[in-house]
């Protein structure tokens, strides 16, 4: 399959270091984005892939029966379905959304094409077999488009209860309008499992001031939970992970004659009062005051605006004003004042350790160990210099240069003819050249290109 000049253009205008490379299956996605209307030459901020579409992407590059099948360009790959803004449609749960072409974009969002989802993947991905477009299909309706009617409420006021709510596996995200009382479950703080503590956070909530009310779906996996003050049936937000189960349990919330809470609706309540670590286990609390007291006989905590525990924190212990924190490297405890800050591996560590141990990431800003940090090179208003990374910063924007045995700055490596990494030192060096055809090949090869045409 055969690029024309115009189509090879259009690749390099997209970003793609080499277009001459492209397997038949990313021409197509290439001719796809060209024949839609996309204009690379102009601001573009895509808003992002959707739920929806992210999961076509990872089912395309990394997960399930099509990982490696098609050798999918990744960057084309997310453009499209981008570009489109492919995603489940909200007025029909079980179909598709997008943008057919560029004049129907230009047009709004009201005039999204809606169709059902084996089409829509066929649309962009028009060399799939029929069998892997059902897979999708299927993947679609497992993980997006769910049945209402699948899903499992319950209720429970014990320590398990409220951490099974709290940290068993979730239910895939989807599409959700995110309120101050209706959040993403998948951003919750509080979502994980805290392995390192004796208990979870969310378990002093089981005090028998609180109910927690949960949803599962059909896999036993969790898509809603919301906690309810019972004295005043008084409620925290809702987390959730799609609009169908808010609404649901909102429905819920409703029959039992459950409101949200307002700040102070949740003052007096009782929290279970474990000490831990110099502080005390508790969860991040979203009802104001944000503030927990030991009860005056010692045996809870309890929340009120008087109080001197911080619970706007998320770490899973809460400490007092002019709190005390435990350094993870020599694992002794410090005033706040005398920490440095967080590793890497969200650790805290005293001002002692960091300056003797470790080296501050200049790209995260985290404190890295010194047998773990890297030297990455770039190039800032036109002169090479070095900075020191950590390995989270280098993963995620460095890439190692063999013939130079360095690490480079994303934004200044390129690909040359033979996709080896280059940097722009080796192009001002000379030891890169670009050839006729807009491509950057060995200098070497160059030359032996040269004589023998000559």
């Amino acid at each position: 399959m055969e690029l024309t000049e115009e189509e090879i253009e259009f690749g390099y205008a997209l970003g793609l270091y080499s277009v001459a490379g492209l397997n038949e299956y990313n021409i197509q996605l290439l001719r796809y984005l060209k024949e839609w209307g996309d204009n690379p030459r102009e601001e573009y901020y895509p808003p992002g892939m959707s739920p929806t579409a992210l999961l076509v992407y990872n089912l395309m590059l990394y997960d399930g029966p099509l990982y490696g099948r098609y050798q999918m360009h990744s960057h084309l790959l997310s453009r499209v379905l981008s570009r489109v803004e492919f995603d489940q449609s909200r007025e029909v749960p079980d179909q598709i959304a997008l943008y057919p072409d560029r004049a129907t974009f230009e047009r709004g969002e009201n005039k999204k094409m809606r169709t059902k989802p084996g089409r829509a993947i066929r649309r962009i991905l028009p060399f799939l077999t029929d069998k892997e477009v059902d897979q999708m299909v299927d993947e679609f309706r497992n993980q997006i488009a769910i049945d209402p009617s699948s899903y499992v409420f319950k209720s429970g006021e014990t320590q398990e209860d409220f951490v099974h709510a709290y940290s068993h596996e979730q239910a895939p995200t989807a599409n959700l309008d995110t309120t101050p009382n209706h959040k993403s479950l998948a951003n919750s703080c509080m979502r994980h499992e805290f392995d390192g503590q004796s208990v979870h956070p969310c378990a002093v909530y089981a005090s028998g001031d609180f109910t927690i009310h949960w949803a599962e779906n059909k896999y036993g996996r969790i898509a809603a939970r919301c906690i309810v003050r019972n004295s005043n049936k008084k409620a925290g937000p809702i987390y959730a992970v799609n609009q169908i189960v808010v609404d649901l349990m909102q429905e819920r919330l409703d029959d039992l004659g459950v409101t949200f809470a307002r700040n102070g609706d949740w003052n007096g309540a009782e929290l279970l009062l474990i000490e831990e670590n110099g502080g005390y286990v508790g969860p991040y609390i979203d009802i104001g005051p944000q503030a927990l007291a030991v009860s005056s006989d010692g045996s809870s905590l309890v929340i009120s605006d008087r109080g001197w525990i911080d619970a706007s924190d998320y770490d899973g212990i809460l400490h007092s004003d002019g709190r005390s924190e435990q350094c993870s490297h020599c694992e002794e405890y410090y005033h706040d004042e005398d920490m440095a800050g967080r590793t890497e591996d969200h650790d805290q560590i005293c001002d002692d350790c960091a300056y003797n141990h470790y080296t501050r990431c200049d790209c995260t800003s985290l404190w890295i160990s010194d047998c773990e940090i890297e030297t990455v090179h770039l190039i800032r208003y036109g002169t090479e210099t070095t900075e020191s990374w950590g390995p989270n910063a280098i993963r995620c924007y460095a890439t190692w240069i063999p013939h130079r045995e360095e690490y480079w700055h994303d934004s200044d490596v390129i690909y040359d003819v033979h996709t080896t990494p280059i940097t722009s030192a080796d192009i001002d060096e000379g030891a890169w050249v670009m050839n006729d055809d807009g491509e950057y090949v060995p200098a070497s090869e160059y030359e032996e290109q040269t004589d023998e045409a000559a």
